[in-house]
């Protein structure tokens, strides 16, 4: 690390007198030397140094730099360069943001290793990691659940792709479909206890979204809980919530029908009463009119 420091002190202090196009060269070999990929390098180099009004990239690979020393890597805070620039954001506006961001990252980046000690990694990646966190941490800023949960993880053998499942599925309930913290937890530490299948995860959430206006998502999350608990499978569970809103539907069609029955019995007195007024109302007319006609005569 010390090395590559070095090195690039020497470039800093080198590149400023040189012409645009060798600065984006030596800028870019620098990255490949960080380990950036080569096209994506250029890429980011080649824009910035196009927007900036000195153009001079030694601003933005000071922010790499910094980012990498935090303990980042400096590949994914590239790839974010790369799509600011890509949006517009150019200048002291996205050395800023890059910055924050590569802290962030630098943080979900210690993270992600201490879970990849913990639980076993197999097929998925330390980049994939760290971006599947890092969406989690920025979802849900309370990182005491992730760490609860990873604990438990831990101790039920579940592998680090089921447990990411299963924490973006808690999310998801929380978040994405406003079931409480405490039961979106509840339901997360379920299903690793009882090492549910990354598939099966996104298809018990599925049961749960499937749920109508009739049924409030934390009954469909207990529903599924009482599934989860009993070992029952995703289309089981399914079913029985399909057996919960056609019952509940047929209460509901009960009181409907009495409903509509006592309004028709209703309605029928209201003719009958109608119906009597008027006899009574005619019967009248017919007695006035032939008092009438006898006092003519």
């Amino acid at each position: 690390m010390r090395f590559k420091i070095l090195i690039f002190a020497i470039f800093f202090c080198w590149v400023g007198q040189a012409s645009a196009a060798t600065k984006v060269n030596v800028a870019v070999r620098q990255l490949v030397a960080w380990g950036v990929d080569e096209t994506t390098a250029r890429s980011v180099v080649e824009r910035w140094v196009q927007r900036d009004a000195a153009g001079d990239p030694r601003a933005l690979l000071q922010v790499f730099q910094r980012a990498m020393k935090d303990g980042a890597p400096v590949d994914l805070v590239v790839d974010k360069a790369a799509e600011g620039l890509a949006k517009g954001v150019f200048g002291p506006r996205l050395l800023s943001f890059l910055d924050d961001w590569g802290k962030n990252t630098a943080q979900t980046a210690q993270l992600a290793r201490v879970i990849r000690e913990e639980i076993d990694p197999v097929g998925v990646s330390e980049r994939e990691t760290i971006l599947r966190l890092g969406i989690l941490q920025r979802t849900r800023k309370d990182a005491a659940w992730l760490q609860r949960l990873s604990a438990e993880a831990k101790q039920n053998g579940v592998s680090l792709r089921s447990f990411l499942q299963i924490s973006e599925a808690v999310v998801h309930l929380n978040a994405g479909l406003g079931l409480n913290e405490k039961q979106a937890d509840e339901l997360g530490d379920l299903l690793v206890k009882k090492h549910v299948l990354p598939q099966d995860v996104s298809k018990f959430v599925e049961v749960i979204e499937r749920r109508n206006e009739k049924m409030s998502v934390s009954e469909a999350a207990r529903v599924v809980s009482e599934n989860v608990r009993k070992g029952a499978s995703s289309e089981d569970a399914l079913n029985h919530l399909g057996d919960l809103l056609s019952a509940t539907d047929g209460k509901k069609n009960d009181v409907s029908e009495k409903r509509k029955e006592a309004k028709d019995k209703s309605d029928d007195q209201s003719r009958e009463s109608s119906s009597k007024e008027h006899k009574s109302r005619v019967t009248a007319s017919d007695k006035l009119e032939r008092a009438s006609n006898d006092w003519r005569k």
